[in-house]
């Protein structure tokens, strides 16, 4: 069963439905895409992950980039196809129903300029809390995709000087780091992310495949609780 909203972004309407037994829409997603910075040369998105196409129809109100959304879940990628669709972007937007670990079926290595990613945030191990929906389990826990994976993927897709953007749980900044020096990622930009005063649980991250060393730190995002 899906549910149907609209949202208002960059002064345009979206229609979106989602399955009730899925996640939410969430302040990620929306964080993630503004994120983002688009430049006028790119001309291919990837979104790993794309759930139900949240983020690639945000995008498409501030870009006629052409977008692709992989997403290995089949009952969520008709929901994204369907979303696409109702919006009347299947021009812009092409959902993909595979995992992303068969990339090259799709695309030439090193021919992307941005991918983008809302990943699974938590490792799979034998104290792992998973949710009574294997559709969620699979959407929040590394049980199809682990963040090297990911980063290997990512890796392969993008062009040289081409773009990684993600948002992830800042108590695994530190391996993150690592991981994406180890295939050529430089951090380049973090968003740390708080809910009211607290501490940052989330941080958002743009690196670039073998791009220069600098790190900018820019100014956190203060989330206020509803």
């Amino acid at each position: 069963m899906t549910n149907k909203e609209y949202i208002e972004h960059n002064g345009k309407k979206i229609s979106y439905s989602q399955l009730t037994n899925s996640f939410l829409i969430t302040s990620d997603s929306v964080l993630l895409s503004n994120f983002i910075d688009i430049r006028q040369k790119d001309k291919i998105i990837v979104d790993i992950g794309t759930g139900q196409g949240l983020i690639p129809l945000l995008l498409s109100t501030r870009t006629n980039t052409k977008i692709y959304g992989i997403e290995i879940q089949c009952e969520l990628a008709t929901v994204a196809i369907n979303n696409i669709n109702e919006n009347s972007l299947a021009n812009q937007i092409e959902i993909i129903n595979d995992k992303v670990q068969n990339y090259k079926k799709y695309f030439t290595p090193h021919s992307i300029d941005i991918v983008i990613s809302n990943p699974p945030y938590f490792k799979m191990n034998n104290s792992s809390k998973t949710n009574d929906s294997l559709t969620k389990t699979i959407s929040r826990h590394e049980l199809k995709l682990t963040f090297e994976e990911l980063a290997y993927c990512s890796s392969q897709l993008l062009k040289q000087k081409g773009h990684f953007y993600f948002i992830h749980r800042t108590d695994r900044l530190i391996e993150i780091l690592k991981t994406l020096r180890e295939f050529k990622l430089e951090p380049k930009r973090i968003r740390f992310i708080h809910s009211d005063n607290n501490n940052s649980s989330l941080f958002l991250l743009d690196s670039v495949y073998y791009g220069r060393e600098g790190l900018k730190v820019e100014t956190p995002i203060f989330l206020e609780r509803e």
